[in-house]
């Protein structure tokens, strides 16, 4: 289904700034992963957000798992993920999101929860990319707010996987972000604005 401004039923400003676009880039640099495991330990609230980092970065590292990040013009982190594939149970390209993370500080909060669709959109794009049938991730159980966002993009729980306080979900390539909700999300992010004044509910 085509969705542009006028399907939706959206009114707003027309002299309201487009989102700026920030690139998408692959990562080596320790350092880089390091401040993003930083970023991705002070969103969670984690006690130790010293040591925390420098033992997510050691794993990512062991694990061969890869970074994309984007950084504003000074070099700072805005969001990124770290990612890698692995074969699933059906012995299929499987794309597992091992971190993801935008900065929510709160001069940047405005601006990176805009940039997640386009964050979004590169996960899709590296799977297509390197033929993934299917992107993974976990979610903490008590984090309804996140499962609930995850499922509005195509993610599924996997109720055959039972571990501790968490979930596994799951989501067919070809489905990821095939929704109205992450659509209209994304023209939202392309107007630059927080907030849509719509005259009809929005199905998925």
């Amino acid at each position: 289904m085509h969705i542009n401004e006028r399907s939706l039923g959206l009114r707003y400003a027309p002299q309201l700034a487009r989102q700026k676009n920030f690139a998408v880039k692959q990562n080596y640099s320790p350092l880089t992963l390091y401040n993003f495991f930083r970023l991705y330990s002070n969103t969670r609230h984690e006690r130790w957000r010293l040591i925390n980092p420098l033992s997510y970065m050691i794993d990512c590292i062991s694990r061969f798992c890869k970074l994309r990040v984007v950084k504003d013009e000074n070099g700072k982190i805005l969001a990124g993920y770290t990612y890698k594939f692995r074969k699933n149970r059906l012995d299929e390209k499987s794309m597992f999101i091992d971190a993801l993370a935008r900065n929510k500080s709160q001069k940047n909060n405005s601006k990176t929860k805009n940039l997640m669709p386009q964050i979004y959109d590169d996960i899709k794009k590296m799977a297509l990319k390197y033929k993934a049938e299917e992107i993974t991730l976990f979610v903490k159980a008590n984090d309804r707010k996140v499962r609930k966002n995850y499922e509005k993009l195509g993610f599924k729980i996997d109720e055959t996987c039972d571990i501790e306080r968490a979930y596994v979900m799951r989501t067919r390539v070809k489905n990821f972000l095939e929704t109205a909700y992450f659509k209209a999300r994304k023209l939202k992010s392309s107007l630059g604005i927080d907030h849509l004044i719509t005259l009809g509910h929005i199905k998925n």
